[in-house]
């Protein structure tokens, strides 16, 4: 972070003071302003991230890139709206205060947590955090489901650009064949295109899916990657709240599920020490399932009879839909083919499949 930028970020710090005087970590902050330290986490067309500590405070700080943006000036909106929602069940960073005036909000420090892409990457994977997560994300989902919530929710969040851009990157990208091939002449999954093209039933459908994933069922968080959710010792916590918007329950839990059998194909292929990366593929068999399983358990008042049948062909759509999405973003590693593969299975399968275990079974029947 150079001078300017430094300075940029003082002046909001010092703004924030005066415009949140009465939050507990600023009253402070006249007596150490020369100690002042700064760290950006990170920068994005949207907005940026930046750790800040003095004396015994620290804060991360989320500044939107709002000037002359009124897309972003709307996604700061929500997002706040969204951590306000969520406040009281602690699921996500402790909202300190936020300013329009300073296109900010100032967050909980996190840096004990680490995210959960990154620990299961490592091969430490956290099984009660992982149960957590799905008992958390139905309370979620239960706070906020029926009709009788639904016309305020699609007031207040239904018109989020961002999910747009995540079904675009769901639904569109991944089937922009020449495009792909383009970028990636080499790519391992040249023949795995090749079976898309040829596979009649996929773009109808995709198309559902799409459909699906518009039907406004409940406040859900929307892009629920594990980038997204940072773990510690069994506690989870969810960021990237901008993505909050109103669709269907299941899809938060078949993105979810979708990373984790991402995962077991990444530990399976990797051939350095295989037997231990095999465990860890097992774990997430067992974390796909248990997903599904303890949610299903804490929405059984709302999901009944063929509501959840419809529920888990939605969630197998979606999952496969996230695989699909996750091979073509790195089309040049073989595990992507696999990958791939058990993403096509899922949204050709989806309407036959009535559980957990069938689910997982299906994604991952031809390997290993």
């Amino acid at each position: 972070m150079d001078h300017v930028e430094r300075e940029k970020v003082l002046k909001t710090i010092n703004g924030l003071a005066a415009v949140c005087k009465d939050t507990d970590i600023f009253k402070e902050l006249s007596k150490y302003s020369s100690d002042i330290q700064i760290t950006q986490l990170c920068a994005a067309a949207e907005f940026s991230v930046f750790r800040v500590k003095y004396a015994s405070h620290s804060f991360f700080l989320k500044l939107y890139n709002n000037e002359g943006n009124e897309a972003n000036r709307l996604l700061m909106s929500l997002e706040i709206k969204g951590l306000q929602l969520h406040q009281r069940l602690g699921v996500v960073p402790r909202l300190y205060c936020s300013s329009d005036e300073y296109n900010s909000i100032v967050l909980e420090d996190l840096m004990e947590f680490h995210s959960l892409q990154s620990e299961v990457l490592a091969s430490r994977v956290d099984e009660v955090a992982i149960n957590n997560l799905a008992l958390s994300l139905a309370v979620i989902h239960k706070e906020h489901y029926g009709a009788e919530k639904l016309e305020q929710l699609v007031k207040d969040f239904g018109s989020n650009p961002m999910t747009a851009k995540v079904h675009q990157s769901l639904f569109d990208d991944p089937y922009d064949y020449a495009k792909i091939l383009a970028s990636h002449p080499d790519s391992h999954l040249q023949k795995a295109v090749a079976h898309m093209q040829a596979n009649e039933g996929l773009p109808a459908n995709v198309s559902a899916l799409r459909v699906k994933a518009g039907k406004a069922e409940c406040l859900i968080h929307g892009n629920l990657t594990t980038a997204n959710i940072v773990v510690k010792s069994g506690q989870i916590k969810l960021l990237g709240n901008q993505y909050t918007t109103v669709g269907a329950c299941a899809f938060d839990v078949g993105i979810l599920v979708a990373q984790y059998l991402s995962f077991y194909h990444i530990h399976m292929l990797t051939e350095e020490d295989n037997d231990a990366h095999r465990q860890i593929s097992y774990k997430m068999v067992d974390a796909a399932t248990t997903t599904i399983d303890a949610y299903l358990e804490h929405m059984k008042a709302f999901l009944v009879g063929d509501a959840v049948q419809e529920f888990m062909s939605d969630v197998a759509g979606f999952c496969g839909a996230e695989l699909v999405r996750i091979a073509m973003t790195d089309p040049s590693n073989k595990k992507s083919v696999e990958i791939l593969e058990s993403g096509l299975r899922l949204i050709s399968a989806m309407h036959r499949i009535p559980d957990s275990s069938r689910l997982t079974i299906i994604a991952l029947m031809l390997t290993h």
